[in-house]
C-alpha cells in the first residue's frame, strides 16, 4: 500500500484482535467458536458454511479470518503453489519487558538493504 507521497505503509493486526474487532459489532450470542469450516457454497445472496461438527450457518456475508491455512481461501482464490522470489524471511519475537518504551500500537519489520522494489531498510508498521 502506498500513499500519495510514495510512502509504503503496512498494517498488521493479530488475528485474535481482528476477531475481537469483528465480534464487537455483532449482536450477542451470534458468534460460535470451536467450529472448523469444511465447505462453502453461495446461492444468490445467501452464503452457507459447513462445519466439521455437522453444523451449518447461513449469512449474507462470510468473513474467513481463519489464518494462513484458511479453509475459506480456495473459495476466494484459485489454488496456487508458492513461488520462490529469492527472499527468505525470519520472524523473531522480543519479550515486551525488554522494550519498556516501545509504543504498544506498533510492530517493526526490517526487510534489509536488498529488499527489492519496495525501498530499502526498515519499516515501522501500525
Amino acid at each position: 500500500m502506498t500513499d500519495a507521497t510514495g510512502w509504503n505503509a503496512c498494517f498488521g493486526m493479530h488475528r485474535a484482535d481482528y476477531v475481537d474487532l469483528l465480534v464487537a459489532h455483532l449482536p450477542a450470542g451470534i458468534v460460535h467458536t470451536g467450529h472448523r469450516a469444511v465447505g462453502f457454497e453461495q446461492t444468490g445472496d445467501l452464503a452457507r458454511v459447513r462445519f466439521a461438527n455437522g453444523a451449518t450457518a447461513e449469512a449474507d456475508v462470510v468473513v474467513g479470518a481463519d489464518g494462513i491455512h484458511s479453509e475459506m481461501r480456495p473459495y476466494v482464490f484459485p489454488p496456487s503453489k508458492p513461488v520462490f522470489h529469492g527472499t527468505i524471511s525470519y520472524r523473531g519475537l522480543v519479550p515486551l519487558e525488554r522494550l519498556p518504551d516501545w509504543p504498544r500500537d506498533r510492530w517493526d519489520m526490517w526487510a534489509g538493504p536488498e529488499r527489492k522494489g519496495r525501498g530499502k531498510g526498515k519499516s515501522v508498521c501500525r
